[in-house]
């Protein structure tokens, strides 16, 4: 036993407080303080404080901050007002004592008493083990052999209940640096979620910044922003920030957009790949939040609609997505001048606001399309466009079992045609798709009516869209798909190629159930006739009459 364990063992059970703390005892703590050993760090102190009527963790943080020791409470209880735990921290102790037994919080002025060197860790642990390696114990058994160290939850795990360790905040653990400085030279992924975190701990993460740390998982807290993160973000490549207080407020492509420009590498987020480009498929803003399936069914559609529709090679499919007698009309605002800008004739095309009496053509009937072959051939006739996903605004106005009616808001821009320079457009389109069942609970969703509205966009929206080069940037690939998801991306691409059944699930599979990057390989294969016979589906088969590539499983 050490010198300071056997002087600790004069002062045993010692009541102090602001009339018994003598001088010669706070000199004692003071050479313990600077000389205690191992022994010290066995011998634990009550401390208690009157009248407390509040939460534990307030007493905790108003205690570790006015006195300014770090504190990690053991066996805390709250009895008739009278709050107790005990702590083997002698600096704490010894500020206590210094600064008159009084702790001010919330106006009030507490009283504080100590019974000194009360029990052993033996006594609290029922072995003879430091806090320390308690603590240490738990962060290793949550380091991986992936170099993956797991948080998560901190506070409630089962060894700090066991032995009534209250680590109230991760925070915590920035007092144990030799333990954090090796675990920071080690691990690549750390997993902070659900720890009640209001703000990045910059003071944890300031232990990961020199390693190759490329992972961080802060969801489910309640962290308000992310500017903390500045200084390790160049290096990450996942991160998960779901289900915090700054995803609920923040307007979608913003919180994209930044988020990508501050993690520069980053790959995926919330657990989606992102794309080549950084970008995520579609951010979705919905005006009327529907159930999941709703979702589920929209963004299918808008990600095959305009996939399709950005492709001037499968364009023609997109047409197969409405109804034999849907309606389709364009309207602009543009005036005369800036028409005749244009090599597309929107004049002749479109219903124009300015002017919607104006007539430029003997037949204004074909300002409105009534019919499939109309709409495929005005569509025919149109540039070839690029959409930019992440600036969508998708309002559902209306879904029940016959209807589906949804409102999408973008930028989009015609590419460069001769000696017309690249144009910027904002556009409105409304759908209003009917919905047919189809044997058992599958429904048909097929395009009745598409209103579109075009107009051209302002400096400030060009500036803020097309931050990157996006190409393919509407990806339809799935993240471990259920069957369910399987079957319905099969209909979709089925659809599309004419490939039997099996044919089209081994070309999705290879493609990661990406049906965009599948369809432009089976593109290449039919320019080069490498398609068997064998591998398309009977041209007697009713399949390929289906005027819907959107099959939804309510």
């Amino acid at each position: 036993m050490s010198s300071t364990a056997f002087r600790l063992s004069e002062y045993k059970d010692v009541k102090l407080n602001q009339y018994t703390g003598s001088t010669s005892i706070m000199q004692y703590i003071e050479y313990c303080a600077i000389n205690e050993g191992v022994g010290a760090s066995h011998s634990f102190h009550k401390i208690m404080v009157n009248d407390w009527s509040d939460e534990n963790e307030e007493l905790f943080d108003a205690v570790s901050d006015h006195f300014d020791s770090s504190l990690i409470p053991v066996n805390a209880t709250n009895v008739a007002n009278m709050a107790s735990f005990y702590t083997s921290n002698l600096n704490l102790i010894l500020k206590i004592m210094k600064l008159g037994f009084k702790l001010p919080f919330a106006r009030d002025m507490y009283e504080i008493k100590i019974v000194f060197n009360e029990k052993t860790s033996k006594h609290l642990f029922g072995k003879q083990v430091t806090l320390e390696d308690i603590v240490s114990g738990v962060v290793n058994r949550r380091f991986n052999e992936n170099q993956e160290l797991d948080l998560s939850s901190f506070r409630n795990d089962k060894e700090f209940s066991e032995h009534k360790i209250d680590f109230y905040k991760i925070s915590l653990l920035a007092h144990f640096k030799t333990l954090m400085l090796r675990m920071g030279k080690e691990t690549k992924s750390l997993n902070l979620s659900q720890n009640k975190l209001s703000k990045v701990p910059t003071v944890i993460l300031n232990f990961f910044i020199k390693g190759d740390l490329t992972s961080i998982n802060l969801s489910y807290n309640k962290i308000q922003s992310l500017s903390d993160l500045a200084r390790v973000s160049s290096k990450i490549e996942k991160l998960w920030i779901q289900g915090n207080p700054l995803c609920d407020d923040i307007e979608p492509s913003y919180y994209v957009k930044n988020l990508i420009v501050k993690f520069p590498r980053l790959t995926q987020l919330d657990g989606i790949k992102l794309n080549e480009h950084g970008m995520i498929p579609m951010v979705r803003n919905y005006l009327i939040t529907p159930d999941t399936c709703t979702k589920l069914v929209v963004e299918r559609f808008l990600i095959m609609f305009f996939t399709l529709y950005d492709d001037k090679k499968l364009y023609k499919k997109s047409t197969q997505m409405y109804d034999e007698n849907a309606t389709f009309s364009l309207m602009t605002d543009m005036t005369e001048v800036e028409e005749r800008q244009l090599g597309y004739q929107y004049a002749n095309n479109s219903r124009n606001i300015l002017d919607p009496h104006k007539k430029k053509i003997t037949n204004t009937n074909k300002r409105i399309y009534n019919n499939l072959a109309s709409i495929k051939n005005v569509l025919a006739i149109a540039p070839k466009t690029l959409h930019d996903p992440h600036t969508f605004t998708v309002d559902v106005l209306q879904h029940n079992q016959q209807t589906l009616i949804l409102v999408v808001d973008g930028i989009f821009k015609e590419y460069a045609l001769g000696q017309r320079p690249e144009a910027f457009f904002k556009f409105r389109r409304t759908f209003i798709l009917a919905i047919f069942p189809e044997g058992g609970d599958n429904r048909v969703y097929s395009i009745m009516n598409d209103m579109l509205y075009v107009g051209f966009a302002s400096q400030e929206q060009i500036k803020s869209s097309f931050k990157s080069p996006i190409i393919n940037h509407n990806s339809v690939g799935l993240i471990n798909p259920t069957r369910a998801d399987i079957d319905a991306l099969l209909k979709i691409f089925m659809n599309v190629t004419h490939l039997i059944r099996n044919e089209a699930e081994l070309r999705l599979k290879l493609h990661n159930w990406d049906v965009n990057e599948a369809t432009k390989e089976y593109m290449t294969q039919v320019s080069n006739n490498q398609i068997p016979k064998s591998s398309l589906i009977d041209e007697e088969d009713d399949f390929s009459d289906t005027s819907s590539l959107l099959d939804y499983v309510d």
